[in-house]
């Protein structure tokens, strides 16, 4: 007699008995890895304007992180937890303290470059744009293949930060925290 004919149970019916709704990362600094790394097109995407075409339908760029530890390398709640940072490409100033756009986009380059927190970057690119004249899904394609070249294993150090939308919780990567 096999060891399975010993052995009875009831099949599982497919019973949802636990909360499914998603919980947060902890707002924290973590140390990480970039898992994936792709430009996005919110025109491809079908996104809607909702107030300014130049500024809600810009291609950004997407990172996935991978939390390994807390900000000292030791085990958290975290671990495994896959959280996303929305880095844009546009210039000017993000918030009323004057912090330019182009920072988060700065200090990815210096996590690039092997570069600490205050070097200066100007004048290095995130990537090599396309020549012009190519589809614009080519050039999505060839920059997101571009940055996972780049990117994607890097280790860092994320602040993360946790909010709701509408009752919601929801997280992302605040930003980079670079040795200076």
């Amino acid at each position: 007699m096999s060891d399975a004919a010993e052995f009875s149970f009831d099949l599982p019916n497919g019973e949802v008995t636990e909360n499914t709704s998603y919980v947060a990362v902890p707002a924290g600094r973590y140390k990480a890895t970039i898992l994936d790394i792709s430009m996005r097109d919110p025109v491809a995407l079908g996104w809607k304007v909702r107030e300014d075409p130049q500024r809600d339908l810009a291609p950004f760029v997407e990172v996935s992180w991978g939390i390994m530890g807390n900000e000292e390398g030791e085990p958290s709640e975290a671990d495994g937890r896959r959280v996303r940072h929305r880095v844009s490409l546009l210039n000017g100033k993000v918030d009323k303290n004057g912090i330019p756009e182009s920072k988060t986009r700065a200090d990815y380059i210096r996590l690039r470059d092997g570069l600490g927190g205050k070097e200066e970057v100007i004048g290095r690119k995130l990537y090599v744009a396309p020549a012009s004249g190519v589809a614009r899904a080519d050039s999505i394609a060839a920059i997101t293949k571009e940055l996972r070249e780049a990117f994607v294993g890097l280790e860092g150090t994320i602040r993360t930060y946790s909010f709701a939308v509408e009752g919601e919780e929801k997280d992302g990567v605040g930003g980079l925290v670079l040795d200076n």
